[in-house]
């Protein structure tokens, strides 16, 4: 199934489309951390807490976010096999670039309103100062970025690093049987990690903190750029994927076990090891496994490639839910704080409530394109 780069993967959009949610829920949980990362523009934070959400956190941002930078790596070098760089570039921006400027003028605004409208309700401030922008400079400074849309600036800055790379360098492959391709994988996998160790070691705090920045973060824009680019090596190797994909089972369980060893040392005298080693494995083991279940031909949520249905919508649609789901969970969880309801149950209702408004608007603006298209 990797071997046609013309079919449609349903285990890939299956793979997307969970991503996406993990991460919409993840960030509904972020309000009921208990020990929440330094987020100054956060505008709820819902105490007790739970330890789990705490968890999620870390999960997603290294394991997560990892598989989806790998996605767009694969998807990136088998565009490039099928037209050219700049042709390749120009579809990128369509599909990244025009949605991450548009989004700066119409969500980062929004996120603006709901951070002022929580803001006003615990007495941070004024009615008066919302529309005059008159707030501290602090808080100018944390609402001064790209929010969540720094993960599709960051998309776009591969893209083009991508396009440039296969412009001046032609594409080469070793020539290899699959099994000999599935052991390159395995030594590009080593070297990867290696690779994510070092962005960890020169700025370890871009794991466990967010930096509201429109400057990428150095160490933090090389390691997924690494990620990045691994996921277009296994394109290249694929037929070496589906060998490895043939254990993504061990390496997803393999995976766990990191995570769950990386968490027992962070709180003693060898967090700095856990930090070191645990995320960067993590990342790796997470990417093989996930990507390589869903390339042996998942039909998790997709069905049948000639079905399509709701999830290749999902997956399509995807960086449209990912723009603009966040003030849709804010505003829910600034009402829910006012309710006495379970930690676990506002966290739910916050996620879907994204989820769903999310979606529903991607969709609506879609139906309204396709009216005024006629």
């Amino acid at each position: 199934m990797l071997r046609d780069a013309h079919s449609r993967r349903p285990g890939f959009d299956a793979l997307r489309v969970g991503a996406m949610v993990a991460v919409v829920f993840t960030h509904a949980g972020m309000s009921y951390m208990v020990n929440p990362p330094r987020i100054e523009q956060w505008p709820v934070h819902d105490p007790p807490g739970m330890a789990l959400f705490d968890l999620a956190f870390l999960y997603v941002r290294t394991g997560v976010i990892g598989v989806f930078f790998a996605l767009s790596g694969f998807f990136a070098a088998e565009s490039c096999a099928r037209v050219s760089p700049g042709e390749f570039l120009k579809s990128r921006w369509k599909r990244i670039g025009v949605p991450l400027v548009v989004s700066a003028f119409l969500v980062l605004p929004a996120m603006y309103l709901v951070w002022c409208w929580a803001a006003w309700l615990r007495g941070y401030i004024k009615p008066e100062q919302i529309l005059s922008y008159r707030l501290s400079t602090a808080d100018k400074t944390a609402l001064m970025g790209p929010a969540h849309l720094w993960f599709l600036e960051y998309l776009m800055l591969y893209a083009a690093a991508f396009a440039v790379w296969r412009w001046a360098v032609p594409a080469r492959r070793l020539a290899a049987t699959a099994a000999g391709e599935a052991w390159v994988i395995a030594a590009g996998a080593c070297a990867t990690a290696a690779g994510l160790a070092v962005c960890v070691a020169m700025d370890p705090a871009f794991v466990t903190e967010f930096r509201n920045d429109f400057t990428p973060r150095l160490w933090f824009f090389g390691y997924n750029g690494l990620v990045f680019a691994a996921g277009a090596g296994l394109w290249r190797y694929r037929a070496g994927l589906e060998v490895v994909g043939r254990w993504w089972w061990a390496a997803v369980l393999l995976a766990q076990g990191v995570f769950a060893w990386w968490m027992w040392v962070a709180p003693g005298e060898w967090a700095w090891v856990g930090l070191l080693a645990g995320a960067p494995v993590f990342t790796v083991l997470m990417v093989l496994g996930w990507m390589g279940g869903a390339g042996n031909g998942w039909r998790v949520v997709s069905g049948k490639p000639e079905e399509g249905g709701v999830g290749k919508w999902l997956a399509g649609a995807g960086y449209g839910v990912y723009v603009v789901h966040l003030p849709i969970v804010w505003a829910a969880q600034i009402v829910m704080q006012r309710v006495e309801w379970p930690t676990v149950v506002k966290w739910l209702v916050a996620g879907s409530v994204g989820l769903a408004g999310a979606a529903g608007l991607v969709w609506g603006w879609g139906k309204w394109q396709m009216a005024n298209s006629k």
